[in-house]
């Protein structure tokens, strides 16, 4: 999933950064999410809400990110996405958290299965030790995951600062 930002740098054409991303959201949900029975990606996205383990602002950045994609190919009198009040570095910066947030789910999930795959070649219930061990490996993790999760929501506070500070130009 972090593969496909770097695709977008390169891309000058709104249209196709716009398309690109709908592809990959579309991607990422039905294979990561198991939402492939879904053909729509609205439909792919009302899934995931009622599944859960996803933020409501995710999902609402995901309808956002649709809203747009189907605004700019739909409507004819739009041609670009400044036609829709935004900017390329908005709607990159929309996506890239999304993504990041998607990721993060996607990760949590891999490490409930690691946690709790059992091994079917021994019967035997593991020792104290053993879940010890376990159990502070799980807090390990919830530890350096809120900590990054706290850095990354200083960056956000600073870009919407950076973000208010030039809007004032206009």
């Amino acid at each position: 999933m972090g593969a496909s930002s770097s695709k977008l740098e390169g891309v000058t054409n709104d249209f196709e950064m716009v398309v690109r991303v709908a592809k990959e959201l579309d991607r990422v949900l039905a294979r990561d999410f198991g939402l492939s029975e879904h053909r729509q990606l609205g439909d792919k996205i009302q899934a995931l809400k009622e599944q859960g383990g996803v933020s409501a602002r995710t999902i609402m950045n995901m309808r956002t990110l649709v809203h747009w994609r189907n605004t700019l190919i739909h409507d004819y009198d739009c041609s670009g996405l400044q036609d829709l009040n935004t900017s390329r570095y908005k709607f990159q910066c929309l996506y890239a958290e999304t993504q990041r947030e998607l990721a993060s789910v996607v990760a949590a999930k891999q490490r409930e299965l690691v946690i709790y795959r059992t091994d079917t070649t021994t019967a035997e219930a593991p020792s104290g030790w053993a879940l010890l061990g376990a159990a502070v490996a799980v807090g390990v993790v919830s530890y350096a995951l809120a900590a990054a999760d706290e850095g990354e929501e200083e960056k956000r506070k600073e870009r919407r600062r950076r973000q208010k500070r030039s809007s004032y130009h206009y």
